[in-house]
């Protein structure tokens, strides 16, 4: 069932709802999720993670605004699909998040910029010689 794909850790700095809510929208790109699948009610998810009902409502009232589900009154919430350009730039973006920490966390262990990008060339080539 789909509410396995789900889990939260409630000791995380990350709030929960943003746990939950992130989790759907990488299923959804990673294709886990697909289009027209119904979710778990409120009440079932909510009970699975152990967490409050209002807490799955708003990640669903959220997702519902953002054009990702579609709540239908008495029915359930279903997935929308998205568009291939919106799934692109939502990668795009959680990439060069990842890749800002990445900078951060190399200045932080006091490496300069011009050796942090050194790294990542040496790094991007040998990957893409492992590629071919």
């Amino acid at each position: 069932m789909t509410k396995n794909l789900f889990s939260v850790n409630p000791y995380s700095s990350v709030p929960v709802y943003k746990q939950l809510k992130n989790q759907i929208i990488k299923a959804l790109q990673w294709g886990t999720l697909k289009s027209g699948e119904q979710l778990p009610t409120i009440k079932e998810l909510s009970s699975f993670l152990s967490i409050n009902p209002n807490t799955v409502a708003r990640v669903f009232r959220e997702l519902t605004i953002e054009g990702y589900l579609k709540s239908e009154p008495g029915v359930g919430t279903f997935i929308l699909a998205i568009s291939e350009e919106k799934n692109y730039r939502e990668k795009k973006e959680q990439l060069t998040f990842l890749l800002k920490n990445i900078i951060r966390e190399g200045r932080i262990m006091g490496l300069e910029r011009s050796e942090i990008s050194d790294l990542w060339q040496e790094t991007f080539k040998e990957f893409q010689e492992d590629s071919n």
